[in-house]
């Protein structure tokens, strides 16, 4: 088993640096503790160097999809094996080509190491064509004419995997009755005579497209606007799609585009990023087929819905008008005088990927609706932003991780904007302005987002460590001087006062409520809110937070931010009952007791909240619970038991930091769904406390500090395992040789041999020496929460 796997799909051109950096995170998505935001800024070969060290650090796999030509082999042999060239024993690479010259050359003409895909064989079309087409419908019977269309739709498709599954997504859209199957095999059959050139997978693909309502052509049209292989967050996603009109704005606009977005998966015209569901629990995030997405973009383009700059244009290529939708890819040369020869009069939506220039904010966009710059690079927000006001029809300003720290007065003349993306900036501080938003629906904010930034600064900090260290020493005090240095604030945005006359609002995160009693009493006003996100709660301000719960009946997600106490939540009296999503973060002692009335909760994300093992057996009675992730402080126990019919929802369960946690048990039915367990940073368990969760029925992957847990492997004898009686959660894996060190306030467990007296004074030394660092830390951070009070006073 592959301890890290990675699969690329090639971008044409080849781009070392954003190859390295997919490839990076992508070896790297397991380690949720690792921090992905030092990526972007590193240099190509210290990327060269880092993923050397990956592939050396355990067994590999790099699948690199789409290899079209014989020098984008060697540019990928040149960024994984630099110094010779080949594939070193830890990293397993497979390639994906329909050239026969290319697969020659990246095998050094080894046919041993070559494999030609070969078509599916009449069997296996027919279980691929009907279980796509039925999808968990098994047992229905098909009338003679249904079976002949279905034969022959199979037959014509010659074996190829992807027609196949495109035809048969088409058909599972429809319903099924002879008429409507003889009428598809009918359109399919015309088009392959009337475009033989387009061969069947293509044909397929322009079948699906031309089925589709008129509506929704514009919507996958819009697709075209990402690059290929493009990784679309379905946030991002949903907000163009709204701003542009093409969904109704509802009540339930999220169902219609979880509807619109399940179709588009069923018709095979976007994938949805699976890898996903290991950090959110769920899919948010998809890229175009590439099938799909060459089709769209010549039907986009034919139109003119769509003009992209990017490397392949030339001065006489421009579109110089009736541009509606115009990208700017990264591969573009930033030529400011040909961008100021197009006439954007027109323009709808602008999106920018890559580095930014002054000239993309022109006035003559008169009718923009959508100015997506997330992630962009050099955005100056003093220059560049400061007539924002004037883009009056501006109903989406997406400025996510751009870096910027300051927004305009001139926001505020924006009275049709519907959706403002500030989040991962360094925007602590909304205009006075911002109240004159009087159709805004959702304001994304929070600078750094301060829930994951201790598990950043983790990463960056005791990166490097040794092994020990990393593990043992608290990454408290490395935290402190880093914040002091950079005078790092991880809190929300601050709202002006009276922003409860922003009655649209149903969204508003994160916001900081520190030193102010009257920004949760605006909040209460806001009735109709559907997500919440709060920061900076104290003991002056908590009260008003539980009024506001109780007022908020709407609520959907609430996350909740404490550097003091949260304890006063366990007063709220009637809390908001449709809650989906609640995230706790600051000291609870005991889990409120409204906690069980929550029937409809389907996340839970608990930290530094100091429960004990009655507050699991609470949880653990949640119906619809589908993800609980309990991270650093969450719960204070040595041993969590999972009861018989525990959590027969959850599918997701995290692990993270729990300092005392040593073991692990289910018993009867517990865990029946649970398909993913990730555990990090918790000293005392081992990789063999683990295994016994591959018994659960539906379990997919078992994860201990980014590495996949195997199944206990079948050995005749192993001198260091000894059975004992009793159920499988009840064995214990003992070692010869192993010492248990323990300290006033710590046990570690090493499953080391440990040959003399010599290492285990070098460790006790260590130990004593992380000690002081953390006594120090805590000492130092108590000083600086001292000073934090005084100014509040």
């Amino acid at each position: 088993m592959f301890q890290r796997r990675a699969w690329i799909a090639m971008v044409h051109p080849f781009n070392k640096e954003e190859f390295l950096r997919d490839t990076i995170s992508q070896f790297k998505a397991y380690r949720v503790q690792e921090s992905k935001s030092g990526i972007k800024n590193k240099s190509s070969d210290d990327l060269v160097t880092e993923v050397c060290q990956l592939m050396g650090d355990g067994r590999s796999l790099l699948v690199v999809d789409g290899l079209s030509a014989e020098e984008e082999w060697d540019q990928v042999k040149s960024c994984l094996w630099p110094e010779f060239g080949t594939s070193s024993g830890s990293c397993t690479a497979i390639v994906t080509t329909v050239s026969a010259a290319v697969a020659r050359h990246c095998s050094e003409n080894r046919s041993s190491l070559m494999y030609k895909l070969s078509p599916l064989n009449r069997a296996a079309a027919h279980q691929l064509f009907y279980q796509k087409v039925f999808r968990r419908d098994r047992l229905i019977e098909l009338c003679k004419p249904m079976v002949d269309h279905a034969n022959l739709i199979i037959q014509k498709c010659d074996g190829n995997l992807r027609a196949i599954n495109i035809i048969s997504g088409l058909l599972a859209t429809k319903t099924r009755t002879s008429t409507e199957w003889e009428k598809l095999l009918n359109r399919f059959d015309s088009e392959l005579k009337n475009n033989p050139d387009l061969g069947v997978t293509n044909a397929a693909a322009k079948l699906s497209y031309d089925d589709l309502p008129s509506h929704m052509k514009y919507l996958v049209q819009y697709l075209s606007v990402f690059p290929r292989s493009y990784n679309i967050m379905l946030r991002r996603l949903a907000n163009a799609w709204l701003a542009e009109t093409y969904m109704r704005k509802t009540r339930r606009d999220n169902a219609e585009f979880e509807d619109i977005f399940d179709a588009l998966v069923m018709r095979s015209m976007v994938h949805p990023l699976k890898r996903a569901e290991i950090t959110s629990g769920r899919i948010n995030g998809c890229h175009v087929d590439d099938v799909f997405r060459q089709h769209l973009f010549s039907e986009a383009k034919s139109r003119g819905f769509i003009n992209i700059l990017d490397e392949h244009m030339v001065n006489n290529s421009l579109a110089i008008s009736q541009i509606r939708h115009l990208v700017v890819t990264s591969g573009w040369t930033r030529d400011d005088d040909q961008f100021k020869r197009l006439d954007l009069s027109c323009a709808r939506s602008l999106t920018v990927l890559g580095k930014w220039s002054s000239c993309f904010i022109s006035p003559s966009m008169k009718l923009l609706r959508v100015l997506d710059l997330e992630e962009t690079e050099g955005l100056v927000e003093h220059h560049d932003l400061e007539h924002i006001g004037e883009f009056r029809h501006l109903k989406y300003l997406g400025l996510r991780n751009t870096g910027i720290a300051h927004l305009p007065k001139s926001l505020g003349k924006l009275h049709g904007l519907e959706e403002l993306d500030i989040r991962g900036t360094y925007i602590a501080k909304l205009p006075s302005t911002f109240i004159h938003l009087t159709s805004l629906r959702r304001l994304h904010g929070g600078t750094m987002a301060a829930c994951n930034s201790q598990q950043e600064f983790d990463s960056e900090m005791t990166g490097d460590c040794p092994g020990l260290l990393k593990n043992a020493v608290s990454s408290a005090f490395c935290m402190c001087l880093l914040c002091l240095c950079q005078r790092h604030k991880p809190y929300g945005v601050r709202v002006p006062k009276k922003i409860g006359e922003l009655k649209s609002l149903l969204t508003m995160g994160t916001i900081d409520a520190a030193g102010s009693r009257t920004v949760m009493k605006e909040v209460q006003k806001l009735a109709q809110l559907r997500k919440l996100g709060v920061m900076g709660i104290t003991k002056l301000n908590s009260k008003h937070l539980c009024s506001t719960l109780e007022h908020l009946h709407h609520l959907r997600a609430l996350m909740v931010h404490s550097d003091d106490s949260l304890g006063r939540l366990d007063t709220v009296t009637s809390p908001p009952h449709c809650l989906e999503t609640l995230k706790l973060y600051g000291n609870l002692g005991t889990l409120p007791r409204w906690t069980k009335t929550l029937h409809s909760l389907l996340k839970l994300c608990l930290r530094s909240t100091l429960l004990d093992g009655d507050a699991v057996q609470i949880i653990a009675r949640l119906p619809k619970l589908i993800v609980l992730r309990l991270l650093a402080k969450s719960l204070v126990v040595e041993e969590i038991a999972f009861p018989s019919g525990a959590f027969p929802k959850l599918e997701l369960l995290q692990l993270d930091q729990l300092e005392n946690l040593m073991s692990l048990s289910t018993q009867g039915r517990a865990l029946p769904n649970l398909e993913i367990l990730q555990v990090c940073r918790c000293s005392f368990l081992s990789e063999d406390s683990l295994r016994l969760f591959h018994d659960l029925p539906r379990i997919k992957m078992v994860l201990m500090d980014g590495t996949l847990v195997q199944r206990q492997p079948d050995q005749e004898f192993d001198p260091f395992d000894i059975p004992s009686k009793g159920r499988p959660g009840e064995r214990l894996r003992r070692w010869r040789q192993a010492d248990l060190v323990l300290n006033a306030s710590r046990r570690f467990r090493y499953t080391l041999d440990l040959k003399n007296e010599e290492e285990k004074e070098l460790i006790r030394r260590r130990i004593r020496s992380q000690t002081l660092i953390i006594r120090a830390a805590l000492r130092f951070k108590e000083a600086l929460k001292a000073d934090r009070s005084e100014i509040e006073e």
